[in-house]
Formats: C-alpha cells, sequence, structure tokens
C-alpha cells in the first residue's frame, strides 16, 4: 500500500470519527432539551444576553408568575442586587458553567427568597454560545431550619448541663457530646462516653437496637422521630427503662442527633401525679362551697362549678357556659368589673371584690369574688378562674350591725354615766365617752394619749392595785362585781366611782369595758346622814339626862332657898347658899338646853320682823339673867337700824341672840365685856357679832 492511499485511508478515518463526535453531540443536546424540564429544581434557559427563553413549571411556583410573562424578558428582573445576576452570567459566559452559587431573588409579588444558583452554557455545532441552562433551588426551609438549629445549640449549651434529664449528641454513630446527667445515670464518665472506640450501641438493650437503627435510618432520611419508649443498659448492668425524644440536628457541619433522654419512671410518676391533680381539682371543683366559673380572656364562660349553677339559678351548665360574665353582673357594677379585669391580668389575682349579681329569673344578689389568671405552659395569660360567694345576709348583718353599733355609740356618747375602753397589758385606752372626760376633768384626747403607768396614776394610790387586779381579772373572763375607787382629777380634787368592768371584743380583740358612776354627792349625803343620826342619838340622850337631872336640881333649888329664907339673918351663910343658888340655876339652864336639844324642830314661820326690836328684847331678857349681873354689855348698831325690817321666825331668832350672848358670858372671863354688834347691811344681807 502506497503512502497516498494512507494517507487517504487517515483522513476518511478522521472524518468519520469527527461526525461520530458530532453526532453525539447532538443527540446529548437532544437529551439535555428533553431532560431539563423534568428536573426537581425550577430551571430557564437563558439567551447570551441574560433573556428567558424557555421555563419549567417549577419556576412559575417559585417566582409566583406565569410562563408567559417571563419568556421574552430579562433574568436580571428578578434579582433584587443586579450585580448577583450580572456576575453570575459573566462566570457562566466565560467558564461554561456556575456550580452552588447562593443569592437572594424577588418573586413577582415583591418577597425576597434565597436560592442556590447553578448553570450550564449550551454552545451550537460551530462552537458558537447560543445560551444557558439556570437552576434556582429554593432554601428558605433550610436557611430557618439553620438558624433555629444554631439558636438551639446555643440554648443547649447553656440549659443542657442543668437538665434533669440526660442529653446527649451522636454524629456518625459516635457519641460527640453527654451532660453530666448521663454521667450520673448510666455510670460512665464523660471521656469514656467520647471515646472514638466507645461503642454506642452498646448503652442499648438487645430488644430496643432495631428501633434505634429504624429512628437513625430515618434521621438520616431527613425525617422527624417522635419520642419513643425504650431500654437503657447501664455500666452496672441495670435496666433503665426511658423516654427518647431525638431531634436532627447540625455539629460542626455534620448530621448528628440530639437526643434527650427522660428516666420512664419519674415521667410515670409525672403522669400520674398529673391525673390525681387533675382528679383533685374536679373534685375540689364539684364539692367546694362556693361558686366556681372559668372564663376565657373575652370574658365568656367556658365552665362552671355545681354551686354556680345553683348559685344563678340555673338548670344545667349549658344555660351558663358561653355567656359573657359581665352579663351576670348589674349594669351599674359592669364598668368597675372591666376595670378589675384589667387589674386581674396585671396582677395576677384580685381578692374580696363586691359586685351585685342577677340570677336567671332576674333577682339580685350580693357576691363576693376572687379571681386569679391561668397561665399555658409558657407562662402567658390563657384565662379566669373565680370564685363567688353569695354574701347577701352576711351586708344585711353588717348593716343590722353599723346599725347597732350606731345606736351603741349614740347611747355612750349620751350616757350619764362615765364609759371607758381598755386593751393589752401594759393597759391601753382606746375609748372614752364625754361623761367620763368630764368626771376625770380631762379631754377625751388627753385621757387618749396616757400610757398605762399615766392611766393608773389618775387612781388613788391607795386603790391603783386593786384596779389593775380587777381589770386582769376581767381580761380573764372572770366576773369582777362593782367596786367603790377614788380618782384624783385633773384639778387635784378627789371624786369617789362606783365602777363595773366586762369583757368585750373591741376591733376584734379582747378589751374591758369599764362602767363609771361619780358617787362623790352620795358619799357626801351619807355622811351627812349619818351624822344626822348621831346627832339625833345625842338629842335623844340629852333629854333623858336632862329629865333624870332636873327633878333633883329643882329639889336643890328649893331647899337652897327655903335655907336662904331661914338663914337670911345670917350673913356667914349668905355667900355660900348665893353660890349654890348660882350653880343650880347654871345646870338648869343647862338641862334646858339638853332638853330643847332632843326635841324636834316644829314648824317655822317667817315674818317680816324689825330687827332692831329682836335685838334689843333679847338684851333685855338677858340682863335679868344671873350672868348678866359679872358682865358689861355692849350694844353697837348702825344707823337707821329702826327701819331693817328681815323676813324670821321671831322668837326663835330672838332665843338664837339670847343663847349667843349667854355662851359669849359663860366663856368669857367675869367683869368682862360682852359686844352685840350688828352690820350695816350689805345688799340683801345683814351681820349679827357677839363677842
Amino acid at each position: 500500500m502506497n503512502s497516498e492511499s494512507i494517507g487517504e485511508g487517515k483522513i476518511k478515518k478522521e472524518n468519520s470519527g469527527r461526525m461520530d463526535y458530532d453526532n453525539d453531540l447532538v443527540e446529548l443536546e437532544d437529551y439535555i432539551n428533553d431532560i431539563w424540564r423534568f428536573l426537581p429544581v425550577p430551571v430557564a434557559y437563558v439567551s447570551p444576553l441574560g433573556v428567558i427563553l424557555d421555563t419549567d413549571c417549577r419556576l412559575e411556583e417559585l417566582l409566583q408568575c406565569v410562563k408567559d410573562e417571563m419568556v421574552g424578558n430579562l433574568l436580571s428582573g428578578f434579582f433584587p442586587e443586579k450585580n448577583d445576576f450580572a456576575q453570575i452570567q459573566k462566570h457562566t459566559l466565560e467558564n461554561g458553567l456556575v456550580q452552588n452559587t447562593e443569592c437572594m431573588m424577588r418573586t413577582r409579588k415583591g418577597v425576597e427568597i434565597p436560592v442556590i444558583i447553578s448553570t450550564l452554557l449550551r454552545k451550537d455545532e460551530n462552537g458558537e454560545t447560543v445560551g444557558y441552562f439556570i437552576s434556582m433551588h429554593d432554601i428558605s426551609v433550610e436557611k430557618a431550619v439553620s438558624l433555629t438549629l444554631v439558636e438551639s445549640e446555643q440554648k443547649f449549651r447553656t440549659l443542657a448541663e442543668q437538665s434533669p434529664n440526660m442529653i446527649f449528641i451522636n454524629c456518625k454513630s459516635r457519641v460527640v457530646y453527654a451532660n453530666k446527667r448521663c454521667e450520673e445515670l448510666m455510670g460512665y464518665t464523660r471521656n469514656e462516653f467520647l471515646s472514638s472506640d466507645f461503642d454506642f450501641l452498646s448503652l442499648i438493650a438487645p430488644e430496643s437496637v432495631d428501633l434505634i437503627e429504624s429512628a437513625f435510618a430515618k434521621h438520616m432520611k431527613g425525617d422527624e422521630v417522635t419520642p419513643f419508649e425504650y431500654t437503657l443498659i447501664a455500666k452496672d448492668g441495670s435496666r433503665i427503662d426511658a423516654i427518647l425524644a431525638p431531634k436532627l440536628i447540625e455539629f460542626e457541619g455534620e448530621k448528628a442527633i440530639l437526643g434527650v433522654i427522660t428516666d420512664t419512671t419519674e415521667y410515670k410518676r409525672t403522669l400520674q401525679a398529673l391525673s390525681e391533680s387533675e382528679s383533685k381539682y374536679k373534685i375540689l371543683v364539684e364539692m367546694s362551697p362556693e361558686a366556681i366559673t372559668v372564663a376565657d380572656l373575652e370574658g365568656y364562660i367556658t365552665d362552671v362549678s355545681k354551686c354556680a349553677i345553683e348559685l344563678c339559678g340555673a338548670k344545667s351548665a349549658d344555660d351558663i357556659i358561653g355567656k359573657k360574665s359581665l352579663e351576670l353582673i348589674v349594669p351599674e357594677d359592669r364598668e368597675r368589673a372591666v376595670r378589675n379585669m384589667g387589674k386581674t391580668l396585671e396582677d395576677g389575682f384580685l381578692r374580696d371584690v363586691e359586685y351585685t349579681f342577677f340570677r336567671m329569673d332576674g333577682t339580685r344578689y350580693i357576691g363576693e369574688l376572687n379571681a386569679a389568671v391561668i397561665r399555658d405552659v409558657h407562662g402567658k395569660p390563657k384565662a379566669f378562674i373565680a370564685t363567688i360567694r353569695d354574701i347577701t345576709q352576711r351586708k344585711r348583718s353588717e348593716n343590722a350591725l353599723r346599725e347597732s353599733e350606731a345606736k351603741y355609740r349614740t347611747l355612750v356618747e349620751q350616757s350619764l354615766q362615765g364609759i371607758l375602753i381598755v386593751q393589752g397589758f401594759p393597759i391601753r385606752l382606746v375609748f372614752v365617752n364625754p361623761m367620763l372626760a368630764d368626771i376625770f376633768g380631762y379631754s377625751s384626747s388627753e385621757l387618749i394619749a396616757l400610757s398605762d403607768n399615766g392611766l393608773f396614776e389618775l387612781i388613788h394610790p391607795e386603790d391603783r392595785m386593786i384596779m389593775r387586779e380587777r381589770v386582769k381579772l376581767v381580761m380573764a373572763g372572770k366576773p369582777s362585781g362593782r367596786r367603790e375607787i377614788r380618782i384624783i382629777r385633773k384639778d387635784g380634787s378627789v371624786r369617789w366611782l362606783e365602777i363595773m368592768g366586762n369583757a368585750i371584743d373591741w376591733l376584734g380583740k379582747p378589751a374591758v369595758q369599764i362602767t363609771v358612776i361619780d358617787t362623790s354627792e352620795r358619799k357626801k349625803m351619807q355622811e351627812e346622814l349619818q351624822r344626822s343620826e348621831r346627832i339625833k342619838l345625842l338629842a335623844q340622850l340629852a333629854m333623858g339626862v336632862s329629865h333624870e337631872v332636873r327633878n333633883p336640881l329643882g329639889a336643890i333649888l328649893a331647899s337652897t332657898e327655903a335655907l336662904y329664907h331661914d338663914l337670911e339673918e345670917h350673913s356667914e351663910y349668905s355667900e355660900y347658899l348665893s353660890h349654890i343658888r348660882i350653880q343650880v340655876n347654871r345646870l338648869s339652864v343647862l338641862m334646858k338646853d339638853l332638853l330643847e336639844l332632843g326635841r324636834p324642830i316644829g314648824e317655822i314661820t317667817f315674818e317680816n320682823e324689825s330687827l332692831q326690836m329682836l335685838c334689843s328684847s333679847a338684851v333685855e331678857l338677858w340682863k335679868q339673867s344671873t350672868t348678866f349681873k359679872h358682865h358689861t354689855l355692849k350694844f353697837v348698831k348702825p344707823d337707821g337700824l329702826e327701819h331693817i325690817v328681815i323676813r324670821a321666825d321671831g322668837a326663835r331668832l330672838q332665843q338664837v341672840c339670847l343663847n349667843l350672848l349667854e355662851n359669849a358670858a359663860q366663856n368669857s372671863p367675869e367683869g368682862s365685856e360682852i359686844m352685840l354688834k350688828i352690820f350695816k347691811p350689805e345688799g340683801d344681807s345683814v351681820r349679827i357679832h357677839v363677842i
């Protein structure tokens, strides 16, 4: 074979190879044109100038724009940052493709979404660029999940070590994190857990291995796995029934499983306690003597107790549930009720608020309401729970009590007896009425301000101890009876009081009420009466003595007179007989006075009398007595005495003047001067002195 034939053979072979290549290329392009529409991500075919030539249905969904509105328009219009698209197009035209470039796109409605862009350049048989394919993968979900995982990891790092549950992270079948609780319950150290040769499946009971592997496989597919029960094997071989709540996360760029393990025993115990708590709540609500209602935050009633149904006069709970709670309150109280709902939300509770409520039949009753906020697991207000107590009867009793107290206070304030109330030890004065303040001579405020010692200083020193003991007896609930004591008034005068104490309640605390009667005048009258009785007894004694003595005196006087006449010529006996006569006369006068003292005072008749005539007649009578012979008399009278007229019992006043003269003479030396002096009238009075 010559060289020419060889050369022709080579050319034919090369041409044949080139034709096969071109055919393959055309077939590949046809394949690409057919398959791109079936890709799982939105795809568009774009000209070298960036004009959209074709799209698939998924791009319509992504950009919320139909195909006809996109074809023929620049793709750059869907990029909020024009430079992002320019860089992608430039790189595609220069290098033939772009792989996994992240940027933002904007839908027709203006919503920005994160996407991953990939492109592939397309050329014709001459090698000229005719366009390129561009795929846009929506990564909004991945972005949200990534952000959630980052935040979750931060919280995890903060809280995991303090968690009461076991928490671990498994990455590529290796334990890369285990909290302290894992060490405590499983018996392994943290270093043992994190060791590269530690077999994670050795912690799983054989019957639970398949369950764990199945859950792991689901996670690797991106599926969520709900919490499930399984059994662990601790280092000491003990079995732990537990609940695993797994979560697929990213750990240092790799997929991993975050697991929270709860001891089933504690979990079941909690469920049991919750069940018991709910049961107790229902029993408490049903057996509560007070009406209980639950309402949502808008005030609509969602639940009621049996007592609430009865209080409202309803036939069943259906008559009340669904009603707005304000409908059960009278109109005049509703504005206040709305304010209190807001206050309850702010403070979390409301106590002892009174409203007037409606029953189903329209009648009214007064209720005392206590309310609290029910919160959800996040602490946000969820509903109101309230108890309502019918206090209509109590309010009536309170009103009656107030009226009774008002009457009592009026009675006490106007009482003619002093009333005081004391409390505690040391004694503290808490109330005095006006009469008591008047008795002591202090103002009410002055008495209230007194201390224990200051209060007892008002009691006479000899009676203070008695007073203290009686207050203690009454405080102890023992009867004290009546007692007389002395007090010292503000002006220093002493008064007699009769006191009586009773145990009472004052403002909800034990106290002693002491009633005081001023007996000073009564004591004075009793003393006067006793003195009068003594005088009466003395007078009766004097009358008896006078009668017994006057008869012997008469005999003595008669014998003396007879001797005097018989011995008149014997002068040596005259002096003795005269002396006997004088002394007997004195005794006679004394007996007469005693007799007069014992006689009851007769009726006194007042008449107009001349003072000059009364005094002058008394003087003349006295001059005839034997006592006058041994004294001289000086009668001093003012000018115009004859014109002074007085109202008096003339005979008795004359006797008084005569007695004064006799007494003055008997108590004065012989030969002395007796003066009867009448002073000039001063106003309506006249004074008579015998000196």
